[in-house]
């Protein structure tokens, strides 16, 4: 049975850089305890589409909604949480443990000179034992390695508990080995506390078996529904989705199937 009303809802969705369409015609709804997978080529508008949900930038036609509300009068932010890429997260040299740093995940609803709660140390503990995490809770991040801070990222986005966490491409900067056990540890979190994730990858081979829905972007959404859907198309049918980088998905998709 279908969850009740969509989290996210976009329609009709356009975007433009300069005289360059880079979105078009984007129609997209999101449910509850959904995992969404975006996929697709360099420069497809993944990233740019991450950025219109979170209001980063500033849609140019169509709708987004958030519960239902227009996302320019949405005001609830503390109910997503966002994981970037690592590169782009924080200064690696910053002299700030893992427990500052989850910590800072509550200023959404503290604000940023408001005192934090008298069980925060408490709340920072379970959301690292989430992530596997909590024995490194007094290390300094920029000691961690690429996949660890990862996982306290997503410990930060956490202890906000929000309803839903968007995240793009953290798999970058992860070694290959410990890809498929992050993107367990992400479809864990989805089923335990029902959380719903929209993650922007380019690693086919990993996500399949992890998510529960593909959206499929290439400037325009060629496939957008669950997982199982997906995996019955043919490759002609998917080739013209993804020109450009065919080969590698093949043999991804060889590799897993």
């Amino acid at each position: 049975m279908k969850n009740k009303a969509p989290i996210i809802e976009i329609k009709n969705l356009y975007y433009r850089y300069a005289n360059e369409d880079v979105l078009k015609n984007i129609n997209l709804t999101i449910h509850k305890g959904e995992f969404l997978a975006i996929l697709g080529p360099n420069g497809s508008g993944k990233s740019t589409l991450i950025k219109l949900m979170l209001k980063l930038l500033k849609k140019q036609k169509g709708e987004i909604l958030l519960y239902g509300t227009p996302i320019e009068k949405y005001q609830a932010w503390e109910k997503i949480g966002f994981v970037p890429q690592k590169a782009n997260a924080f200064n690696s040299g910053f002299p700030a443990t893992v427990y500052e740093v989850v910590r800072s995940g509550l200023t959404k609803k503290t604000g940023m000179f408001r005192f934090f709660p008298k069980d925060v140390k408490q709340r920072v503990q379970e959301v690292l034992q989430a992530v596997d995490m909590e024995d490194l809770i007094h290390r300094n991040i920029g000691e961690l390695s690429g996949g660890q801070q990862q996982r306290v990222f997503i410990a930060r986005a956490l202890i906000g508990e929000p309803d839903i966490i968007i995240l793009d491409e953290p798999t970058v900067g992860i070694d290959r080995k410990r890809v498929d056990t992050f993107v367990h540890l992400l479809e864990r979190l989805s089923k335990e506390k029902n959380i719903t994730l929209v993650m922007v990858t380019h690693d086919l081979g990993t996500i399949l078996d992890k998510a529960s829905h593909i959206a499929w972007l290439n400037r325009t959404l060629h496939f957008h529904g669950p997982v199982q859907d997906f995996q019955n198309l043919d490759q002609t049918t998917i080739k013209s989705f993804y020109q450009t980088e065919f080969e590698t998905l093949g043999e991804q998709m060889e590799e897993k199937y």
